[in-house]
């Protein structure tokens, strides 16, 4: 499997995907310092900075499109001015999909992104992807369940093409508690608990780690995407 990974960060879905055997074809990061690790991290790995800018005709194609685009025009610690924030890069994730035309989807954010604007901007994500011939599938996973020690709610999408050899059932992803090993397979490099699970603790916190997904969330999702694919 080949993973294309928009709004990159520090790279949380990326060592996710690492540790599931997928190949990283191509990450987007603008942000200088995120940049910084994903290059020390994943050193042969393509990068572009400005997804406004990229022209997704010269992008290899993957099987997996990730990401989570930002949440500041959703989240509840800020305005929540929805489409009118100059930071809703929806429609450039929406671009990207449509352009390279992946097999799969899985993009995060945060639990308010279904109710801005009365849950009227999620059903316009659930829209644009069943216009693209995606089957769609949602829901909110703590990272607790995943034994990190916060709660850290997040919105999770997971949407495929319909184009597999056998008919996936709707909710085929999502519906399976993580089993009990998941907790044990990240360890923590430090005390602090939004630094466990695959990120480490000489990270700068404010600029990457507040905006860094639980990599076990990723992998847990990625390992059941490689399952269907095997049926």
């Amino acid at each position: 499997m080949t993973l294309g990974s928009l709004f990159t960060g520090i790279g949380g879905f990326d060592l996710a995907a690492e540790r599931v055997g997928w190949r990283i074809a191509w990450q987007v990061e603008i942000a200088p310092y995120a940049r910084q690790v994903l290059i020390h991290r994943f050193p042969n790995v393509k990068r572009y900075r400005d997804i406004r800018r990229v022209e997704w005709g010269t992008v290899e194609t993957v099987d997996v499109i990730c990401g989570g685009f930002p949440c500041q025009p959703f989240s509840k610690s800020g305005k929540r001015q929805g489409p009118h924030d100059s930071r809703d890069l929806w429609s450039e994730f929406l671009r990207a999909v449509r352009e390279i035309k992946p097999r799969w989807l899985v993009a995060e954010n945060v639990p308010a992104l279904r109710t801005i604007d009365s849950g009227r901007y999620f059903g316009r994500i659930l829209r644009d992807l069943d216009s693209c011939g995606f089957r769609v599938e949602w829901d909110c996973l703590p990272a607790s369940t995943f034994g990190a020690h916060h709660q850290r709610d997040r919105l999770w999408i997971i949407a495929h093409s319909g184009c597999l050899s056998t008919q996936v059932p709707a909710q085929r992803i999502l519906t399976t508690e993580p089993e009990s090993q998941w907790p044990l397979l990240w360890e923590s490099e430090s005390g602090m608990d939004r630094m466990a699970y695959g990120i480490p603790d000489r990270l700068d916190r404010l600029t990457c780690l507040g905006n860094a997904i639980v990599p076990a969330i990723a992998e847990w999702i990625f390992s059941r995407i490689s399952h269907v694919e095997l049926l």
